[in-house]
């Protein structure tokens, strides 16, 4: 009896499983090109997804920048209602006689209950003030802050923040009249959201 046929035959399922196995291996993975092509589109996306987030988290920043300067407003209000319609006077000049540092010049209000704190920039909290004036110099075009400008007689105000989305709305025009009629030439600098009172 010649086993060598009858053995060839029993080899023969053996070797299409292996050859099936490593065909299916080979079709399972990606290719470089494949890969390459994934992790472009990925980025694109990422990047896509980054501006849009870093646009959201100015237009959140500004939106809070607003209702600082309303709720400041409204304490302004009530102080002037309670003192004969004078605002609180200005006490650290920023130069110029026109522009005053914020939280000096609105202590008042704190201290007479009109506000609990006086808000502070999201973006630099520490009140970097005097907005309007240190750009009128021509120095840094990304200063964020508060800024009060207050006439002599001390009967109207305007109050200035720097808002980052270029597009806003509410954005006023440099050397806006509405604050040039409390003081001349007191609000210069572009992005500026001015509220004048009253």
């Amino acid at each position: 009896m010649d086993f060598s046929c009858d053995y060839t035959v029993y080899m023969l399922p053996a070797l299409r499983l292996l050859a099936t196995k490593d065909q299916r291996l080979k079709t399972k993975g990606f290719t470089l090109i494949e890969m390459l092509v994934v992790i472009a589109i990925i980025s694109i996306l990422i990047g896509i997804g980054i501006n849009t987030f870093t646009i959201a988290q100015k237009k959140a920043r500004d939106v809070r920048r607003k209702a600082d300067i309303r709720a400041i407003q409204t304490a302004l209000e009530a102080y002037a209602t309670d003192h004969s319609g004078q605002y609180p006077g200005a006490s650290a000049d920023c130069g110029g006689g026109a522009s005053h540092r914020i939280n000096d010049s609105l202590s008042a209000l704190v201290d007479g209950g009109y506000i609990i704190k006086i808000p502070e920039d999201p973006f630099y909290p520490n009140n970097i003030d005097c907005i309007s004036r240190d750009n009128r110099v021509g120095s840094q075009d990304d200063i964020y802050g508060y800024d009060y400008v207050l006439n002599p007689a001390k009967d109207k105000y305007a109050l200035i923040a720097r808002l980052e989305n270029g597009q806003d709305k509410d954005i006023d025009a440099a050397g806006n009249p509405k604050c040039s009629s409390v003081v001349s030439g007191a609000c210069i600098g572009d992005r500026l959201y001015i509220v004048v009172g009253p």
